[in-house]
């Protein structure tokens, strides 16, 4: 622990007070991509721009939207289903 090496711990929560022993045990922000948003059937949904991920973007999120998926509900909480749409022609 930081307190053996010579660093001392805040005394109401335990955490470490400097910032070299405080990189130990935090891990790093997730990575933030930047953001299009759709509108499906009065719900957001999130995809990333220009990489294959989301990270901690706001959900729903998903790099690849399936244009078969419709909300079961008035949100997504309510969860998704899959319709069959029609072939273009």
């Amino acid at each position: 622990m930081c307190a053996a090496d010579g660093h001392s711990l805040d005394t109401q929560s335990r955490l470490p007070v400097d910032a070299a022993c405080a990189k130990r045990f935090w891990p790093r922000p997730y990575p933030t991509e930047e953001l299009q948003s759709k509108l499906v059937d009065n719900i957001v949904i999130y995809s990333p721009i220009k990489a294959d991920q989301c990270w901690d973007a706001p959900l729903p999120c998903t790099p690849i939207l399936n244009n078969q998926l419709r909300p079961r509900g008035d949100s997504v909480a309510a969860g998704l289903r899959r319709v069959q749409t029609e072939a273009i022609r």
